[in-house]
């Protein structure tokens, strides 16, 4: 449920009052689920003078609700974050929340570089360090001829296969100008996996192909001081 959505409910419920307040002087019930919004936020008044609400208030006000909603049947709970990983989270930039924990997240680049004599494929691999997970944002590259089709596919047997057919090679690789986004869900590599790329040319002369795996090194956040990543007080 988004944070607009509670927030939305909360003001429609804040314009509910004076009714709720008359039915509750003819001795009617006026309980409702977000009756409570206004405590979400102890410093926000309805009056237009006061402080009106930061993105902050609607992440703690949202956070706060979202304890009371039911679990989905066979979901996986996650433990909320604490009020320390809270306050880490929104001072620090290089901060990212995942799967209920905290991560510090460091620029990274993966390259694969292909050279080809002429018509010819070349093969190359790249394996994500074990140090960390890698969080990809974009894919970028560069090449002597666009004549040239580019495949991957992750190792091991059966592995996955990232297009149902050869992709011309400017339809895969954005520029450094513009970079290709790698979705609009960042994808995430695990540690130690490897991928194949395999690029096809067909320009009838030679061609150098460079593709760059641009995003994020995915460090746990216990790692911040030894990363030199710890933000300056």
């Amino acid at each position: 449920m988004g944070l607009s959505f509670l927030y939305c409910n909360a003001r429609i419920q804040d314009g509910r009052k004076t009714s709720i307040a008359g039915r509750k002087r003819e001795g009617a019930a006026a309980r409702t689920q977000y009756a409570d919004a206004e405590e979400g936020f102890p410093n926000v008044k309805n009056d237009s003078h006061e402080k009106f609400p930061t993105i902050f208030d609607l992440d703690r006000f949202a956070l706060d609700h979202a304890k009371k909603f039911p679990v989905p049947m066979d979901s996986a709970q996650v433990s909320p974050l604490s009020d320390q990983q809270m306050q880490q989270l929104m001072n620090d930039p290089q901060m990212q929340e995942l799967g209920g924990n905290l991560y510090i997240a460091k620029l990274f680049h993966y390259i694969a570089n292909l050279t080809h004599a002429g018509n010819d494929t070349q093969s190359t691999t790249i394996q994500i360090d074990s140090d960390a997970d890698f969080q990809l944002l974009m894919i970028v590259g560069s090449h002597t001829s666009a004549s040239a089709t580019i495949e991957v596919t992750e190792g091991g047997s059966g592995g996955l296969a990232w297009q149902s057919a050869p992709v011309n090679i400017d339809n895969f690789l954005g520029t450094a100008q513009l970079p290709f986004p790698a979705g609009l869900i960042p994808q995430l590599m695990p540690k130690k996996r490897v991928y194949i790329i395999k690029t096809v040319n067909t320009s009838g002369a030679a061609n150098s192909i460079q593709v760059d795996f641009w995003g994020y090194k995915l460090f746990p956040a216990a790692q911040a001081a030894q990363l030199g990543a710890a933000p300056s007080q």
